[in-house]
């Protein structure tokens, strides 16, 4: 399976929030840029990955995440944003 591909809870995630295509990583984050105004990106430092989401003047977090999110690989990084983005449009909704 290529790291550019979302899983199948993924998936339904984004179509419950309104996504109606397949999807890769890379399409569903310019979807949210789109449909929702967030922009997400994955940094590295070092040995480490960390991700961001940005919208109106503001950097968004859930409510219930109290860690900074480093992770391993970009691949990581890939599937904790996308969770992160996916928890921030629900609470927003």
């Amino acid at each position: 399976m290529s790291s550019d591909v979302i899983s199948s809870e993924e998936l339904a995630a984004v179509r419950q929030l309104g996504f109606g295509e397949e999807v890769t990583y890379c399409k569903v984050f310019d979807w949210f840029r789109l449909k929702w105004g967030y922009v997400a990106w994955i940094e590295k430092s070092g040995n480490e990955y960390s991700y961001k989401i940005y919208s109106r003047g503001v950097y968004h977090r859930p409510k219930n995440v109290t860690e900074y999110p480093y992770c391993k690989n970009h691949e990581e990084a890939q599937v904790k944003l996308l969770e992160e983005l996916i928890i921030v449009a629900q609470e927003q909704n």
